[in-house]
């Protein structure tokens, strides 16, 4: 199912796939959180460290992370499970210390924090080496992804998986072979 700001991919009764597009959209994110809803998931894995993430309200979730904002409040309002797609900060700073260099690691990350230069860190593009290191750390941080649902698939958990899309279209076949 494919929706303006999000795309469904329901991969096996257990387990589906919200490639999210990083809204604030107020009409995208009630049709994800309604989408959440009817698959009711036992866990909900989520990216951008928003499974630790505290909101008063689902005004300020939302102001604050969009589409991963209103996830968070949303799951914890139900009592939903929420873990990291993600891995830490500091392994992925060890990945890419080890593959790029500690200086050029340092600076990717002030680059890419203070968001200044969106299409540096757009893995789609080759405008410089921080494209070539975004494509790095998306392949190091889906492979975490795939290995956590991996684990959570084996423990007949069913789970929701929102991350953005792009990663949805790089691993689709990586996941349904986990499925099999």
């Amino acid at each position: 199912m494919e929706n303006n700001n999000f795309v469904e991919d329901r991969i096996s009764d257990n387990l589906v796939f919200f490639g999210a597009s990083h809204t604030q959209n107020l009409v995208e994110i009630s049709k994800l959180i309604e989408a959440i809803r009817n698959f009711n998931p036992s866990i909900i894995l989520i990216e951008g460290g928003f499974e630790k993430a505290t909101f008063k309200s689902e005004e300020q979730a939302i102001k604050t992370g969009g589409e991963m904002g209103a996830v968070s409040f949303f799951a914890k309002t139900k009592g939903i499970i929420l873990l990291p797609n993600d891995p830490d900060r500091k392994d992925e700073l060890e990945f890419m210390t080890e593959k790029f260099g500690k200086d050029f690691t340092n600076l990717y990350f002030s680059l890419r924090e203070s968001k200044e230069h969106p299409d540096y860190f757009n893995p789609t593009l080759s405008i410089n080496e921080f494209n070539t290191a975004t494509r790095e750390l998306n392949k190091f941080r889906d492979a975490f992804m795939i290995n956590k649902i991996r684990l959570l698939i084996k423990e007949n958990k069913k789970i929701c998986v929102v991350k953005g899309s792009h990663h949805l279209l790089m691993n689709k076949d990586k996941i349904r072979k986990i499925i099999r």
